[in-house]
């Protein structure tokens, strides 16, 4: 009795181990049966569950096939501080929101597109300013890439002190006529200074410099003179439309078709 006790114990363990070796191999078929192969639309050999990274089950005439994945255009490029590639028009371009004047953030933009050999950089601009030596240096930078890649400033909504100066260098500016484009005079803040004849003297004369170097190129990317500039900004913030801004000569051309006024429409029908 006691032999066929234990001979029922051990059948009953053999049976167990043999259930869930079963029950294993159902949860993980691919380990028992994936000997590998080639896969026939990419050629590429290997295990059959790593068909699954770049293929999917889709729909085409109402068979469900393999497909290949579709993947993220420009998902192998990383531009910095934001850019992106986009096609616009058939024709691929970087594009880079522009909002805060920082002048180390823009050179490695712009030296990224231009390693990548890309013919056109959008700046999309829409910055209400920052420091005045970024703006000037910023604008030098794009002055230096003139003939080697094509910058795009545009403005939808505004572009303020420094970020005037900034849209102002662009090798093209367009710019909507329901923008908002500010110029002033530079300005700092100090907090307890002391302030002497002499010093005060010293600092205006170097405000005016400074002033004297933005208004001049200002001057030479606009159809305005330098002496017209100072007197608008004379201790005031000069505020000019879209529309303002193309007249003025310091965006080339609209985003769009402006609206025609009444006087302009009549005009218009009248030819």
């Amino acid at each position: 009795m006691k032999k066929l006790f234990i001979m029922l114990f051990v059948l009953l363990f053999v049976f167990m181990s043999i259930a869930v070796a079963e029950m294993d191999g159902e949860t993980n078929p691919a380990e028992k049966t994936d000997g590998g192969g080639e896969c026939p639309i990419t050629k590429v050999k290997g295990k059959i569950a790593d068909c699954v990274t770049c293929h999917t089950l889709i729909k085409n005439d109402s068979k469900v096939v393999w497909g290949l994945k579709e993947i993220k255009p420009f998902s192998a490029f990383n531009p910095p501080n934001g850019a992106i590639f986009k096609v616009m028009d058939g024709e691929t371009v970087g594009w880079y929101d522009f909002d805060y004047v920082e002048d180390s953030q823009v050179r490695t933009v712009i030296e990224y597109f231009y390693r990548h050999k890309t013919k056109k950089l959008i700046f999309n601009v829409d910055s209400f300013g920052g420091s005045a030596f970024d703006g000037y240096a910023i604008a030098s930078v794009i002055g230096e890439y003139v003939g080697k890649i094509q910058i795009v400033t545009r403005i939808q909504t505004q572009a303020m002190s420094a970020g005037f100066l900034v849209f102002v260098a662009g090798h093209k500016r367009v710019v909507s006529p329901l923008a908002t484009l500010m110029w002033h005079e530079i300005s700092y803040w100090s907090f307890l200074k002391k302030i002497t004849p002499t010093n005060s003297e010293q600092e205006a004369a170097v405000m005016r410099m400074l002033q004297d170097m933005a208004n001049e190129y200002l001057a030479s990317r606009s159809n305005l003179t330098k002496k017209k500039i100072d007197a608008e900004i004379a201790n005031k913030d000069w505020f000019m439309s879209g529309k303002q801004a193309v007249e003025m000569g310091f965006a080339d051309e609209f985003l769009m078709i402006p609206p025609l006024s009444v006087s302009s429409l009549a005009s218009e029908m009248e030819r």
